[in-house]
């Protein structure tokens, strides 16, 4: 987004966090100091500020004006109704798992609020397939943490966010390493005895749908799978025409 004096504001990704940085006309980029982990990739020029939708691992998104002048001074001008009570939100413990090829990032929402012994997993892997996790409040997760679940999302290779080699690495992988990754860091919680051997699941959507599904069809440690709007078929959607998606052709 262009900034007056030449300057220009973008949101930049490392990990499952994002920020907001100003570079200057001599290529200097300045981060801004904001509370929010997640940045939406929508920002606005309003005068000597950017709109942007920021959220944290306790806040909803929210709607706010953040000055770019150097004092990074935050207005937010659009919150939701009814935040939820910070005791009530679980918060992710940013996890390094060790796995196949390196370590993987994961976020960990342990049951809140606690629950007596190991509690059941979900694992999710995310959609994209290379997209990635982001550190922001999501209702669906404490739906279910706060029923006594535990929570891990993945981020498997293939994701954004931890350099082009990573990114690049699930090309004519996909069902392979995302499903070996997840695997992996269900085995880490449950060698940690975080979670419940006998009750781990997986659960994704699209693309985190087929990993779902492909992880299921393999020995343990998943009992069970979700698999919503799943991409169940790969080679049928790359020779499929685009028209019988509901998308233009070329």
């Amino acid at each position: 987004m262009l900034l007056p004096g030449g300057r220009v504001a973008i949101t930049t990704q490392v990990g499952p966090c994002q920020q907001l940085l100003v570079v200057e006309p001599d290529g200097r980029a300045k981060p801004v100091a904001l509370p929010y982990t997640s940045i939406k990739p929508y920002l606005v020029v309003c005068g000597d500020r950017v709109g942007l939708i920021g959220a944290s691992s306790t806040h909803v998104p929210e709607v706010a004006l953040v000055a770019v002048d150097g004092t990074d001074a935050v207005e937010v001008i659009r919150r939701p109704a009814q935040p939820l009570p910070e005791r009530a939100v679980s918060i992710p413990e940013v996890m390094q798992v060790d796995a196949v090829d390196g370590q993987l990032t994961v976020l960990f929402y342990p049951p809140v609020p606690t629950v007596e012994g190991v509690p059941p997993l979900i694992v999710r892997p995310h959609a994209g397939p290379t997209y990635h996790n982001e550190l922001r409040l999501d209702p669906e997760v404490q739906f279910f943490t706060s029923r006594g679940f535990a929570v891990t999302d993945v981020d498997y290779r293939g994701s954004t966010g931890y350099g082009r080699a990573f990114r690049k690495a699930l090309d004519g992988n996909w069902g392979r390493f995302d499903v070996e990754d997840c695997r992996a860091a269900a085995l880490h919680l449950i060698v940690g005895r975080r979670v419940r051997a006998n009750a781990v699941f997986i659960s994704g959507a699209s693309a985190g749908g087929y990993t779902a599904l492909k992880a299921a069809c393999d020995d343990g440690p998943f009992v069970l799978a979700v698999a919503r709007s799943a991409i169940v078929d790969p080679q049928l959607l790359r020779t499929t025409p685009l028209r019988r998606l509901g998308m233009p052709g070329r």
